[in-house]
Order: structure tokens, then C-alpha cells, then sequence
């Protein structure tokens, strides 16, 4: 939705007027682009520096999900990979009104790194996890498995093995909580913008309940400096 503000227009065109609508479920990571979906994977493969962060060393696509275009900053859902209790989600209809923990409060959008931590693609599940993912369109739906949430965009901060934020992705490469949990690939930490429209650097050494708190916008915790 941000798109026409990115002086992207036609591009935001092409995906509303092709799909038909801006909540159809993007293509399965082996789409072979058939049907009347495919006219719209140019979209899909359109690289935008915007979304890319500098520090990632990985190249503009992502050759695991059909080589559509990356982006390094994805919308928070929720405090794991099956919990949409954060912002954005599948079908979400958060207001800016629901969000009583407060807009500065709040974690709407974070980094993550495409980086591979040195392990294959596929451990999660058989599927491509997260150094396949970083998306900015393009879940991938198996029948009633959900692989990547439309947005591909989870912070999962109770199953994240090493800490929720590290500086390549953390936790057992295994595991579906190292998929979704944010991460960047420069030292310290990471990047996140708040409701408010800030930009925040949190630490890698952050308190683990106090990142769950800015994850959720609604449950009336009180945040302390961080």
C-alpha cells in the first residue's frame, strides 16, 4: 500500500489490477506461473533498493521462491510463527485505535537478513525457511500448510535458541522459530520502525519480555527504556 508513495504507481497497478485484489494469496514457492495470476510475477520479480538493507551481502532476488524481488524490512504479526497477536497478519484488520499499548510502543515493521547461516535451505520441515524468505509479496500455501503467512512476517521470540535478536539468524537451523524471528547482518541488532513512524536500533541483548511487548500492541504491558 505504501507503493505510490515510493514513486511506484504502475507498479502497485500491476498488482491490484492483475490479481484483482491486494489480499490474494501470492504464489506457492514451485508456482510454475500459470494462469491468470502469472501476468502479474513481473511484479513480483521487481527489485526495490528501498527494501533492501545495504549490509546484506545477498543478491536483490530470492532463487528459492521463484526469483521474486526481496526485502529485508517485514511487517511484525505476531510472538511466534502460529500466534498472530501482533500488527499485521493474514486477514488483520488492526486500527490504529486497537493499538492501546500505544503507536511508540508498538513494533510494526523489522529487519531481516537473507544471509545463509551455512545450513541448506530446506531443514524446516522440508521447506524453505527464512535465508530463502525476506519477500516483500509472495507467501507459499501447500494445501492447509501454511509455509510463509501472506507478507512473510513473523517475529518469533519464544523459540528463537540463540535470542530473539542476532546478528545472523539465531537457533537451531531446524527450527521453525529460527524461520520467522528477526535478525540482521550487521553487529549489534537491528532496525525496527515503531507505529509512531520512528526508527528504532534495538540491541542484540535486549530483554526477551520486553521485545514481546513491543511485538503486541494490546496487551497493557509497561515498557521500560530500550
Amino acid at each position: 500500500m505504501i507503493l505510490p508513495f515510493m514513486d511506484q504507481a504502475p507498479l502497485y497497478n500491476l498488482i491490484g489490477t492483475q490479481t484483482g485484489s491486494f489480499a490474494y494469496h501470492w504464489l506457492d514457492a514451485n508456482h510454475t506461473g500459470t494462469g491468470s495470476i502469472s501476468t502479474a510475477i513481473p511484479a513480483a520479480k521487481t527489485i526495490l533498493p528501498a527494501f533492501m538493507c545495504p549490509s546484506d551481502p545477498m543478491e536483490g532476488i530470492n532463487t528459492d521462491m521463484n526469483s521474486f524481488g526481496k526485502s529485508n524490512y517485514l511487517a511484525s504479526s505476531g510472538t511466534s510463527a502460529t500466534v498472530r497477536d501482533g500488527v499485521m497478519f493474514s486477514s488483520s484488520r488492526t486500527r490504529m485505535s486497537s493499538i492501546t499499548d500505544g503507536s511508540s510502543n508498538t513494533l510494526f515493521v523489522s529487519e531481516r537478513t537473507t544471509q545463509n547461516d551455512g545450513s541448506t535451505s530446506t531443514n524446516c520441515g522440508g521447506s524453505p525457511c527464512a535465508w530463502s524468505g525476506g519477500l516483500w509479496i509472495g507467501p507459499r500455501l501447500s494445501g492447509s500448510t501454511v509455509g510463509w503467512f501472506p507478507g512473510a512476517s513473523t517475529l518469533d521470540v519464544e523459540n528463537s535458541g540463540g535470542g530473539s535478536i542476532t546478528y545472523l539468524i539465531g537457533g537451531s537451523s531446524a527450527t521453525w522459530g529460527s524461520a520467522w524471528i528477526a535478525s540482521s547482518s550487521h553487529e549489534g541488532g537491528i532496525h525496527v520502525t515503531l507505529g509512531d513512524g520512528s526508527v528504532r536500533f534495538l540491541s542484540e541483548n535486549i530483554d526477551r519480555l520486553t521485545y514481546r511487548a513491543l511485538v503486541t500492541p494490546n496487551k497493557g504491558e509497561v515498557l521500560g527504556e530500550f
